[in-house]
């Protein structure tokens, strides 16, 4: 008995011993220059840890930021490209991919995690953050327009500045500081905040929609002054075959006056089409996928594809 007692031992020791000399000392040790930014990053494949690592860089770039906003860049080997893709689309900066490159690569074969060194010039950086800054920087809120003029800019640009003060921090970070842009976005967003504190958009769509009401809502100024209706004119079809069902849900949406002659100020269409084993799955399915949609920011699904009538 003591004779196994001492190699089972001697073998843990040894397994632990392999594994530690296995990893790279650049897994553990990533250090910037003056002239790059360097990150770690880890996941199931390649493609995996390269966009993990380059959301290392990104919260390096974005340490102004809240740490609401850099925490969803933290890394599980389970949900680091959920991270990666949430932060794109909506919490933080976004750094094309192509002028990231990868300098070392490592496959653990025992866990099947691949570990990659990115690095990226901040020169580089800083001109592409400069290059994404450049149409934000013409705007400008129209302080002496009408009030429905004023809603309709605070709806279409409200993100684009708060994305725009996002990369003036990431500049000022690396030490490209603009402090007469950044004074002109923060006059923007004071503007557009008190928009949303005199007036209202008022959502108009029958019960069935009331979902999606709520979601639209929360992106909409609701002050008691309304300048603006925001109606929702669903059309529906159903179709079945065999064991699966499908519900069509054809969304018009009509920003318009909330007053005869009802002026439409912008149009747009969005369908989608949910699948399930009955119909009402089916329709429920669709209510889901419309909501996921409208409950990214307005100017996505309104304002860039919509047409301005």
């Amino acid at each position: 008995m003591p004779i196994r007692y001492w190699v089972v031992i001697i073998m843990a020791t040894f397994s632990f011993s392999i594994t530690a000399q296995e990893l790279p000392d650049w897994i553990f040790k990533s250090e910037n220059t003056s002239e790059q930014l360097t990150a770690v990053g880890s996941g199931p494949s390649s493609s995996e840890a390269k966009r993990a690592a380059i959301a290392e860089i990104i919260a390096q770039v974005s340490q102004s930021m809240s740490a609401e906003n850099v925490s969803v860049l933290e890394k599980t080997q389970a949900g680091t490209s959920q991270y990666f893709k949430q932060s794109v689309v909506s919490n933080t900066l976004s750094i094309d991919v192509n002028k990231v490159n990868v300098i070392e690569q490592f496959v653990d074969k025992k866990s099947g995690v691949t570990y990659v060194q990115a690095t990226i010039s901040k020169r580089q950086l800083i001109r592409f953050l400069e290059d994404e800054l450049t149409p934000i920087a013409t705007l400008s809120f129209p302080a002496q327009s009408p009030a429905v003029d004023k809603v309709l800019w605070a709806l279409k640009y409200r993100e684009a500045n708060a994305y725009g003060l996002r990369i003036e921090r990431a500049l000022a970070g690396l030490g490209a500081t603009n402090d007469t842009l950044k004074n002109k976005l923060r006059e923007n967003l004071s503007a557009v905040a008190k928009v949303w504190q005199r007036y209202g958009v008022r959502v108009i769509a029958d019960s069935s929609l009331q979902s999606l009401v709520g979601i639209i809502n929360q992106q909409i100024p609701s002050a008691t002054e309304t300048v603006l209706w925001l109606q929702l004119k669903p059309a529906h079809r159903t179709r079945q075959s065999e064991n699966n069902h499908q519900h069509k849900l054809d969304l018009m949406v009509e920003l318009t006056q909330p007053h005869s002659p009802f002026r439409v100020f912008r149009q747009e269409h969005i369908t989608v089409v949910g699948n399930g084993t009955s119909t009402q799955q089916a329709r429920n399915h669709a209510l889901e996928q419309m909501r996921a949609i409208l409950d990214t920011p307005i100017q996505n699904w309104l304002f860039e594809k919509g047409s301005e009538l």
